[in-house]
């Protein structure tokens, strides 16, 4: 990451993913009420930019913690969705042509 904020979407991303870990794991939601104040400092100075790496950062972090997180994203999903998210991930014939023997 490249970005000048890269210690604020750090600080941000790894704050919230600790919060979405903990009621995953059934613990409740314990709001470090010390770190918020710099949580919220570092919220403010993301620039436009940053936020797409802020919620990559949360959903990796999240998901190395509970695999089972896109099974719970997927459940809610339409049936529309699902089926792009099927031809997305599915062969296609012009990237994933096998070698024809001779």
């Amino acid at each position: 990451m490249s970005s000048p904020n890269k210690p604020d979407v750090e600080a941000v991303s790894a704050f919230v993913s600790k919060l979405i870990v903990q009621m995953m794991d059934g613990n409740g939601l314990n709001l470090p009420m010390m770190q918020l104040p710099g949580v919220l400092s570092a919220g403010k100075r993301l620039g436009k930019d940053d936020g797409k790496q802020v919620m990559v950062e949360i959903l990796r972090k999240v998901e190395t913690a509970h695999p089972e997180l896109w099974d719970l994203l997927l459940i809610g999903a339409s049936e529309i969705v699902k089926e792009r998210i099927r031809q997305a991930l599915s062969p296609r014939k012009d990237v994933d042509a096998t070698a024809e023997k001779a």
